[in-house]
């Protein structure tokens, strides 16, 4: 007896693959011969899911650890005292500090701000941590942006430490 069965397909047919997927509420129940087997009419939703999984953009970005500028302007421009004071008490400042430029840079696109120019602060796209991870606080002019796109409270910034370059995403949902 295998401890291990290879499938050679998914179990449920081709026409059920956008229904079951990448819902995670699909769920096989067993039918009247015994075996398991995905109803061939999906659920409908329920409604309190189908805002869940309606996402309005995804931001994305990489920084280089080594590109992140850390001069005095650069840094009093685009970052809080408090973001600032988490990168410094962090192992690795320099890594933290292209964290936090990968994340604000990816919430920028994700809510697809018109750009005001590369020279345009960032200030007003905070990041807080938190004991369930990082969190967007938006003020100012990227505030008012999110709330005629996107429900700001929906919104949760993915970052994954890597030594260089540095990924950072957000799916902005409406």
């Amino acid at each position: 007896r295998s401890l291990v069965v290879l499938k050679e397909s998914p179990p449920y047919p081709p026409e059920l693959e956008p229904h079951v997927l990448l819902n995670p509420l699909a769920r096989a129940s067993k039918d009247s011969t015994g075996s398991y087997a995905y109803p061939k009419q999906p659920d409908h939703l329920p409604s309190k899911y189908e805002d869940d999984l309606s996402v309005d953009g995804v931001g994305t970005d990489v920084e280089m650890i080594t590109a992140v500028r850390h001069s005095d302007v650069f840094l009093k421009r685009n970052f809080t005292e408090q973001e600032l004071a988490y990168c410094c008490q962090s192992p690795d400042f320099m890594a933290s500090l292209a964290g936090g430029w990968a994340a604000k840079e990816a919430v920028f696109k994700a809510l697809k701000t018109p750009s005001q120019g590369a020279g345009a602060a960032m200030k007003e796209i905070e990041l807080l941590s938190g004991p369930s991870g990082p969190s967007v606080l938006l003020t100012g002019h990227a505030s008012k942006i999110a709330l005629e796109r996107v429900s700001p409270s929906s919104s949760s910034p993915s970052l994954t430490p890597t030594r260089s370059p540095w990924p950072s995403s957000l799916p902005a949902v409406d």
